[in-house]
């Protein structure tokens, strides 16, 4: 659940609207949009449906110009619920995202599933390195002093985007911390891993660099990529 919680936080989004101009109950509505499609099809939705009973499906959306997308959307009142009044994520508009307090007052497999979440949908390459991007600071923050916790550095940054003039906050992880990094949070993104293989340890992989991390990481790719 906290692996999803951080998912949720990096690119799903929770309707604080209702369902209609004439209907003016509650929309309960929760939706995650990815363009890694093995991912969504075989890691995000199987963890839904050993949470909740649904007949919905993930379905594939085209983009003009951009990678094809696969798109779940579901509404349930009790995990709605749960997720916004007992867990506290926001629903609407993402700006003032945080780190919800039942995370931060869990244990350390808790944090670090919730920070393996984020990064796996939100978390990418920066700089020559690994890093986040988002849309708020207070957000940014908290995980620098997650990632901290674990003995990783990292360096936050801001920036204004040209195309809306909306203020993102970035952080990056220190270079010598990457394979600390891979080492600590239980990433399950298949497409990124085997992208973070590719240019950290070479199409073969660097032993010496995997065995630093506690495992090879061309293998573990490979592996959810199949399942």
């Amino acid at each position: 659940m906290a692996y999803l919680i951080g998912a949720l936080v990096g690119d799903g989004y929770i309707s604080d609207r209702c369902k209609s101009e004439k209907d003016l109950s509650k929309d309960y509505r929760i939706s995650i949009e990815i363009s890694d499609l093995d991912y969504m099809e075989k890691v995000l939705f199987p963890l839904f449906k050993n949470i909740i009973s649904t007949r919905s499906i993930p379905k594939r959306r085209k983009r003009e110009g951009k990678k094809e997308s696969s798109c779940f959307i579901l509404r349930n009142k009790n995990l709605y619920l749960f997720l916004t009044k007992e867990i506290g994520l926001i629903a609407g508009k993402k700006e003032g995202l945080i780190v919800p307090k039942k995370i931060i007052n869990s244990n350390r497999q808790i944090k670090d599933s919730f920070v393996a979440g984020l990064f796996d949908t939100d978390g990418g390459f920066r700089g020559g390195s690994l890093g986040f991007t988002m849309k708020s600071k207070h957000l940014r923050d908290e995980i620098i002093l997650l990632l901290k916790e674990e003995g990783i550095k990292s360096k936050g940054d801001r920036w204004v985007a040209k195309l809306n003039g909306l203020s993102y906050y970035g952080l990056r992880i220190a270079k010598g911390d990457i394979v600390n990094f891979l080492k600590r949070f239980p990433l399950r993104n298949p497409e990124k891993l085997e992208n973070i293989n590719q240019r950290f340890f070479g199409s073969c992989g660097s032993a010496g660099a995997v065995k630093r991390a506690g495992e090879d990481f061309t293998e573990k790719s490979a592996k959810l990529r199949i399942a």
